[in-house]
């Protein structure tokens, strides 16, 4: 059984839970529509009005256990924000380009976090911030303001 990652951010406090779940394709908003996907979600992160969803690798759709780690194309990848209503803000490709890697994780991070993991000073108004991880790189990525602020490799303090 696959488990599903939600992940809350309010007031500056990080609320996580993970729930046995391996055929979650949509979740609806209930004050807007529905998000559906064609392939599992894997992680969902809500902040500051914005809804960051990561879906399993679009490689795995109809029962493939195997796949290749370097894609031929990841100009839309499987990380896709949007509003509380349900609207699509943006794909992850939009912000970092087409790295030939689906995503593995997202997660919400603060500017003090990314000084403390990873040794880098964010603006501190910086409030949408998340952390991507896709083939041994983290991407930090403002959401609000639909920016890629790093890229990073190597060791993690």
């Amino acid at each position: 059984m696959g488990t599903v990652k939600i992940e809350s951010v309010n007031r500056g406090k990080t609320f996580a839970m993970e729930i046995e779940s391996d055929s979650l394709y949509a979740i609806n908003c209930l004050v807007g529509k529905n998000i559906e996907f064609l392939d599992k979600i894997r992680e969902i992160c809500i902040a500051e009005e914005i809804i960051l969803i990561r879906t399993e690798d679009r490689d795995f759709r109809n029962g493939c256990q195997s796949v290749p780690w370097i894609k031929d194309n990841r100009e839309e990848n499987n990380v896709n924000a949007y509003d509380w209503k349900g609207n699509h803000l943006w794909n992850i490709g939009e912000l970092v380009g087409d790295i030939k890697m689906a995503f593995d994780s997202i997660t919400h991070i603060t500017p003090s976090e990314a000084k403390r993991k990873f040794g880098i000073s964010l603006p501190f108004t910086a409030q949408c911030l998340f952390s991507c991880i896709s083939g041994g790189f983290v991407f930090i990525i403002d959401a609000k303001n639909k920016k890629m602020l790093r890229k990073i490799s190597g060791h993690i303090r």
